[in-house]
């Protein structure tokens, strides 16, 4: 394990509250992305101003590979930088919005029948090109986030966001109240 692989590991944990083997998935997807696209994650101020909002990813999964994303990269679901769309992959869609470029970087091992708590070891100790699978990303860039007014649901009375109100009845309802009210329906 080289000396950055050990630091971004630290920073990583440090957020994430523990180190295992989906957080070493994480860091060496972003050692990949790094190796690709030149980016220098050794400096102790990354995530920093140039990486936030300009790199993008949609995770393949909810696991814990994105807490290693958010810590070394910055993408935050928030800034909208980070979306999962999760369908079980160890899989990661990388967008730079400044310079269009994007890769897809895919886990290509099975660590199965690698006990748990050697798995870690073994996955930053493999050489990223050996542990990856790479290609272009097969959706586009997500748009950047955008902030909605907010709208009174007139079944709950809370607050929702204009884009997320749904009328029903004559009435504006929230999400939540739509399929409440939607489902009572079928019953």
């Amino acid at each position: 394990m080289t000396n950055t692989t050990e630091k971004l590991m630290e920073k990583a944990s440090a957020f994430h509250g523990h180190v295992c083997g989906g957080l070493a998935i994480g860091v060496k997807a972003c050692e990949a992305l790094a190796e690709f696209w030149n980016l220098n994650l050794s400096d102790s101020q990354v995530p920093n101003s140039t990486l936030k909002e300009k790199i993008v990813c949609v995770a393949e999964n909810d696991s814990c590979s994105i807490d290693a994303i958010q810590s070394i990269l910055g993408c935050t679901l928030g800034s909208g930088t980070l979306f999962v769309n999760n369908v079980g992959k160890q899989a990661f869609s990388f967008f730079d919005r400044e310079s269009q470029k994007s890769l897809r970087i895919c886990l290509n091992v099975n660590f199965d029948s690698t006990p748990k708590e050697e798995r870690k070891n073994i996955i930053l100790a493999t050489p990223i090109r050996s542990l990856f699978k790479y290609s272009e990303p097969n959706i586009a860039v997500p748009r950047r986030a955008k902030i909605f007014r907010n709208a009174r649901c007139e079944r709950c009375l809370e607050y929702s966001a204009e884009s997320c109100i749904r009328l029903y009845g004559g009435k504006l309802v929230c999400a939540e109240c739509y399929r409440i009210l939607r489902d009572s329906e079928n019953i």
